[in-house]
């Protein structure tokens, strides 16, 4: 696909000779470097275990009580090579070893087990010490758990008016702690802390609780008193603003929003913080309410506020990987948070990379390289209306190939009103301006262009002129590493019909046509919930993550022309993954021949350059669903088991269960500073598109070439006649930042 043979000789030489000289680089590395067993004189901590204790859902297992030790083992893979050299091995401490006998002994108490005890450590040589080599040890801890405690009571007691008890009252039906289950001390008092937010959530700003514990190990039963105080009803007293130096106060208290007066809610003060965390000004954000007189009903509110750096440069490279084509990129930012003192936010962003391998037509594109970049600006102004309303302008160029084949330009330009109900609501809205346009196509490309687009477009770009629509609901306790909460999503956008400003219409004869005339809506939830497997867990290591998502164009009369890149659609590390990127659904082949087309029998002699462009459908109509469980780790480590299924048709009367397409797999994650780096390896069935394109185009029938869909196709045995059974599987593998959903 856009190789032949030179090409493909001149980027092997490449790829050697980057591959020589990196192993050059790495030798000189490992030369200057240490391996673990030789930075020590002592002796080396390689595992840490334990006799006596529970399995993996035991509330004691092996992970549980490493953690609540000093001593810890040394890293995985600390004595393979060449990983020893970069791994810090963790060294024998006889002291901390002694003193965590007892720190597990009273961990043991905290979660129910009143009389464990440790019986010792046996410590197990695993390599002798030499003069040049440090020993390597096994730790193995003898422990008697016991039997453990259940609660047998649980009261909350204290003197309370009519509004305070029905706050208590409710906060305890939430309440995770169940008679008759294993005491945990975590538990406990995450319960207690619930009831006094509650009540400062309802007023009660010096809620105060205090909580006995009276066990009884010779019956492992507990009884829990929880004396709650709840204090005078209180209201916001005056705001103090701490630590500003350039950040204007009157924008900090546009942002927190508190009025003097109104009735204290602790939800307001964590609003407010994540507001002013939000506008990117603050590297530290700290509100806390004055409580030194219990006696004053006014609580004055000091915001201490430490301020980030205004202005920000960003440096980046990546390489995209697509089977065909290789993608590298730099990547340049700048961010003025407070532009000339006024205020406005200014994002700059540019980047420059190539597509190598790249499909081209026969118009004096050719060859298997195209140089890709982006321009673009933005100007925001967020702080009308107390930080609730804002305004953004921006505007973009970018020249790019549509699935790596078809190369184009396109410019973009809005303006957008941005209003924020609270800190979880968000709608925005305004014209948006496009210019799209392919570069230089080929007879066969505008065909297929024509094709794809529908109606009577026949030209090679277009100009569309809408209105977009957003309304976001974000419950979500973290975007980027998210454990829990919901996120809502509606987009709409519809085109404006302005026939001087549209040549979707035109057939070459220089008659604009009567533009796009559409609404396109898009509507996305996201769900995610802690999987807990009793009340009384505090720690959730698995994650259920959901994801619906859906698309549709409706033209507003049948039979008219759709924007081919704003239809919808899947497959890609943030869709279905059993699939390459956009590439699920029917497509067609599209052949360009350079130095005169041949006959078909290929009986004249003529040599040519033939390009094959693989160019999908998409669809008016898209839905998907996605699934996964997460488990985290350690080590900043997690893992996902994940399901995608999705439809995608031409116009939504054509869905049909056989355009059903659907895959599963597994994936790894690493909690990098830039967000989770993610490893997904997605499977899926062979599907019909896999075998051969639904329509080819200006094709002589030697050159009829499907595409390669996976790692492991079986498909080339089909589509060239071979025999044998094809492979069932097609398998992905998708590498990026964040997760995928």
């Amino acid at each position: 696909m856009g190789f032949g043979p030179g090409a493909t000789w001149r980027l092997g030489a490449r790829v050697s000779s980057l591959l020589i000289r990196s192993g050059v680089v790495a030798s000189l590395i490992l030369a200057g470097c240490t391996p673990s067993r030789k930075e020590v004189r002592t002796d080396i901590v390689r595992r840490v275990r334990f006799v006596g204790n529970g399995g993996l859902f035991s509330g004691n297992n092996g992970l549980q009580l490493r953690r609540a030790m000093v001593q810890k083992q040394s890293p995985p893979l600390t004595f393979t090579f060449p990983f020893m050299y970069f791994t810090q091995p963790v060294t024998l401490s006889l002291d901390s070893l002694r003193a965590d006998g007892r720190r597990l002994e009273i961990w043991y108490a905290h979660h129910g087990w009143f009389d464990a005890h440790v019986d010792g450590w046996e410590i197990r040589r695993v390599r002798q010490d030499s003069d040049k080599r440090a020993g390597v040890v096994d730790l193995i801890g003898h422990v008697v758990p016991g039997q453990a405690s259940v609660i047998r009571t649980y009261s909350v007691t204290g003197n309370w008016d009519a509004a305070a008890a029905a706050v208590i009252r409710q906060a305890r039906r939430d309440s995770p702690i169940t008679t008759g289950e294993q005491f945990d001390l975590d538990t406990v008092r995450a319960a207690q802390k619930r009831i006094v937010e509650e009540l400062q959530d309802h007023g009660y700003a010096y809620a105060t609780s205090e909580l006995t514990v009276d066990a009884y190990p010779e019956e492992h039963e507990v009884d829990l008193t929880v004396l709650v105080t709840p204090g005078i009803v209180s209201r916001f007293g005056e705001l103090r603003v701490h630590g500003l130096e350039r950040v204007d106060e009157v924008a900090v208290r546009s942002t927190v929003d508190i009025e003097a007066g109104r009735p204290f809610r602790l939800s307001e003060l964590r609003d407010a913080q994540a507001r002013l965390f939000e506008t990117n000004l603050f590297s530290l954000v700290d509100l806390a309410p004055d409580l030194s007189d219990p006696t004053d009903p006014t609580v004055p509110i000091d915001v201490t506020l430490t301020e980030a750096k205004l202005r920000r440069f960003r440096v980046g490279a990546g390489v995209n990987f697509d089977y065909f084509t290789v993608s590298p990129k730099l990547s340049l930012g700048f961010r003025d948070l407070h532009l000339f003192g006024t205020g406005v936010q200014l994002d700059a962003d540019a980047s420059l990379g190539a597509i190598i391998g790249v499909v081209r037509d026969d118009q004096g594109l050719g060859g298997d390289f195209l140089l890709t970049g982006l321009g673009g600006l933005e100007f925001d102004y967020p702080w009308w209306m107390g930080g609730r309303l804002g305004l953004t302008v921006g505007g973009e160029f970018k020249q790019d190939a549509q699935f790596g084949t078809l190369p184009y330009w396109k410019t973009t330009a809005n303006v957008a009103l941005r209003y924020r109900f609270n800190r979880y609501a968000t709608l925005s809205g305004g014209p948006v301006f496009e210019w799209f346009r392919y570069l230089e196509p080929s007879a066969e490309t505008l065909e297929a262009a024509r094709l794809q687009f529908g109606g009577d477009f026949s030209g090679a770009d277009y100009r569309l002129l809408a209105l977009d629509v957003r309304f976001v609901l974000d419950y979500r306790d973290d975007p980027i590493r998210t454990r829990s909460g919901t996120f809502w999503n509606l987009a709409v956008r519809q085109s404006i019909p302005i026939p001087a400003f549209d040549t979707a219409g035109a057939a070459n004869d220089g008659v604009p046509g009567k533009g796009f005339l559409y609404s396109r809506v898009e509507g996305e939830v996201r769900a995610f919930s802690p999987l807990r497997f009793s009340r009384r867990q505090t720690s959730f290591p698995f994650v259920v993550a959901g994801r619906l998502h859906a698309i549709g164009l409706l033209p507003w009369t049948a039979g008219d022309a759709l924007p081919y890149p704003d239809l919808a659609f899947l497959g890609g590390p943030n869709s279905l993954r059993g699939f390459r990127t956009d590439q699920v659904g029917a497509y067609d082949l599209i052949c360009s021949y350079r130095y005169g087309r041949p006959n078909p029998q290929h009986n004249n002699g003529e040599t040519y350059d033939l390009t094959r462009t693989y160019l999908p459908r998409g669809g008016a109509f898209a839905a998907e669903a996605s699934a996964e469980v997460r488990y985290d780790w350690k080590y900043g480590v997690s893992f996902a088991v994940f399901g995608d299924a999705g439809l995608l048709a031409n116009r939504w009367p054509d869905t049909s269960a056989d355009k059903i397409r659907a895959g599963g797999g597994v994936g790894m994650r690493f909690d990098s500073p830039v967000g989770p780096i993610r490893l997904d390896v997605g499977l899926r069935p062979v599907y019909p598109e896999d075998i051969s394109p639904a329509r080819y185009i200006g094709c002589n029938p030697i050159d009829r070439l499907p595409r390669g869909f996976d790692l492991f196709t079986g498909a080339t045995r089909v589509r060239e006649n071979l025999p044998g059974r094809q492979f069932p599987l097609a398998i992905n593998l998708f590498l990026a930042i964040g997760e995928a959903f």
